[in-house]
């Protein structure tokens, strides 16, 4: 969809986005992006369902060759 905010994973864990980012830098970031947060075993299933969409991850969860090579950005 033209126009749409890029998207971002978010699987920071063990933090969260609230200890990585100012309060301001967040508000921006959500404002600029859309922001697809996961944790725990629901990680896994954001980077399966989103990974051919999105622009970027923040964190640094496991990513097996098979699902980098679905990444489409």
């Amino acid at each position: 969809m033209a126009g749409e905010r890029p998207l971002i994973l978010s699987i920071p864990e063990p933090r969260s986005l609230e200890l990585i980012f100012t309060a301001g830098d967040l508000a921006e970031l959500r404002r600029n992006y859309r922001i697809v947060e996961g944790e725990g075993a629901g990680a896994a299933t954001v980077l399966d369902k989103h990974i051919a969409e999105a622009s970027f991850i923040i964190g640094q969860p496991p990513l097996p060759r098979a699902l980098i090579e679905r990444a489409g950005k």
